[in-house]
């Protein structure tokens, strides 16, 4: 919470300092990147992670500002979805709920068993197709550039 001066009014730094974290949450949970949001709060992008280092209530503020910024996507998606001509591009929405969303990212799964021989490895299936194009067997030729 704001400090207080001895003639009991908030001091002038900090009540600034609230202004500018209001200021760049609010941008944040619009735009979801930091470095846009420091420049609509006119800061430098640092001051973020000094505030985030320092001040418990204002990490939890962030997080919140996350949460915003997540759903907003969500509800941008949800709206591609239900209406196939909405204006934007799909993919740069797809790879923004991947960023700042872990449930949205590719995932790999390898189980192994006790004698450490995998049992299951699990790839989406665009990683499978590409693999499977580059080097007809799926393996690539072990550089990792796909071309077998």
């Amino acid at each position: 919470m704001a400090k207080r001066t001895n003639n009991g009014r908030h001091s002038k730094k900090t009540s600034d300092t609230l202004v500018l974290q209001e200021r760049f949450l609010a941008a944040f949970a619009k735009f979801g990147v930091i470095s846009l949001a420091a420049q609509a709060a006119k800061i430098n992008r640092t001051t973020h992670y000094d505030w985030l280092d320092k001040d418990e209530d204002y990490g939890e503020r962030f997080d919140a500002a996350m949460i915003e910024a997540k759903e907003y996507l969500e509800a941008l998606m949800m709206k591609r979805i239900l209406d196939q001509d909405a204006p934007g591009s799909t993919t740069l929405l797809i790879f923004r709920l991947k960023r700042l969303d872990p449930a949205y990212r590719d995932r790999v799964v390898v189980d192994m068993a006790q004698d450490q021989t995998p049992t299951q490895v699990t790839f989406p299936e665009r990683i499978v197709e590409r693999m499977t194009q580059a080097g007809g067997n799926g393996r690539g030729n072990g550089r990792g550039n796909g071309r077998g």
